[in-house]
């Protein structure tokens, strides 16, 4: 089973990411890394921010099999349980998706009250609809080289080999094969109808849609084609 230990402290990742002295540096970080009001203090100054949301159907429905997945690699549950029967609640040790969205809000709305009144939110369905004119857009925006690398990349690019990893990192193949095989933005799947949900997908979805919602209604639109 791959395995990551963080091994960095909220206060080492603000002095690292503020001591930079590259002219295009790219963060990548997770809403829910900011769980209180007391850890947005070490948020860097100096960056500008983006949020990238998805429609909460599609999110709790790809974390439900990939959660199922991984319990039964490891031996949490047996290979004779059924999905049918699986709550992706019921296991907090990989993660507590009924904060996912919440804290993603809040840290959209701290922003956007204390460092940027208008960050960027992109919507993943309208970035994979549309990859070139949003990247483009998006470099734009930020001050980022636009290069045909950002949609388009070799296979194995996508590894991690050349980015900064928390810790001792080693992908998870369970939650990452296909991004660390794929080598170009995929067309974005469509959200399902809640009839074809499962009941835990229903429920975590109907609890994040006010969140996704207020979100989606300030997202970057292109109407290039």
């Amino acid at each position: 089973m791959a395995m990551f230990t963080l091994s960095v402290s909220y206060a080492y990742t603000k002095r690292t990411l503020e001591g930079v002295k590259e002219k295009n540096v790219f963060v990548k970080d997770l809403g829910i890394g900011i769980r209180d009001d007391k850890l947005r203090e070490y948020i860097p100054s100096g960056y500008q921010h983006a949020f990238l949301i998805r429609h909460p159907f599609l999110t709790f429905l790809s974390l439900r099999k990939a959660n199922f997945r991984q319990l039964r690699c490891v031996g949490t549950i047996s290979s004779e349980e059924s999905d049918h029967t699986f709550d992706c609640r019921d296991y907090p040790e990989l993660g507590e998706p009924w904060e996912y969205y919440p804290r993603l809000h809040a840290l959209w709305t701290y922003v956007r009250e204390s460092i940027d009144p208008n960050p960027i939110v992109i919507d993943s369905s309208d970035l994979l609809a549309k990859p070139v004119p949003m990247m483009t857009t998006f470099c734009e925006k930020v001050g980022l080289p636009y290069t045909e690398s950002v949609v388009n990349w070799q296979d194995g690019a996508a590894t991690g080999t050349s980015w900064k990893q928390p810790g001792n990192f080693v992908a998870n193949d369970i939650y990452s094969s296909t991004a660390y095989s794929s080598t170009r933005l995929l067309a974005p799947a469509e959200p399902l109808s809640r009839d074809h949900l499962p009941p835990d997908v229903i429920a975590l979805s109907d609890d994040a849609m006010q969140y996704y919602q207020d979100m989606y209604d300030h997202r970057l639109m292109i109407t290039a084609t």
